[in-house]
């Protein structure tokens, strides 16, 4: 019964220490993307300027069409790449007001060239 005990204490002890491996690994391949995503958060708002040109002469007084939720997003975004050293938090504030403009635009352009697609998706969901 002693024998038996410790070999299930060193399974208990082996699948931990398994475990602990896992969750390194994981932690590991999470600050490898978090990475990744910080250096193309900077690539992208050394473009943004370009863009919110182009965005804003294209649309001129159009402007007042896109939802407010997507202009807030273009005014923190051309906030944030103004910034010569932004910080991890800024970075991580541009790609989500590149999410929410990017959504709200995609939203308003369905509803403009496809309404039906809500309807269907409503019966699907």
């Amino acid at each position: 019964m002693k024998k038996l005990s410790i070999i299930v204490c060193m399974f208990a002890l082996m699948g931990c220490a398994g475990a602990q491996q896992s969750i390194i690994k994981m932690s590991e391949t999470d600050v490898q993307n978090v990475e990744a995503m910080k250096e193309s958060a900077c690539n992208l708002l050394k473009t943004w300027p370009f863009y919110s040109g182009l965005i804003r002469e294209a649309l001129a007084d159009r402007i007042s069409e896109l939802p407010q939720r997507a202009v807030r997003a273009m005014d923190k975004l051309d906030k944030l790449a103004k910034e010569l050293k932004p910080t991890d938090y800024q970075l991580g504030e541009s790609l989500g007001a590149r999410v929410n403009m990017l959504s709200e635009i995609v939203m308003q352009a369905l509803k403009m060239v496809a309404p039906d697609v809500f309807t269907i998706l409503q019966g699907v969901l």
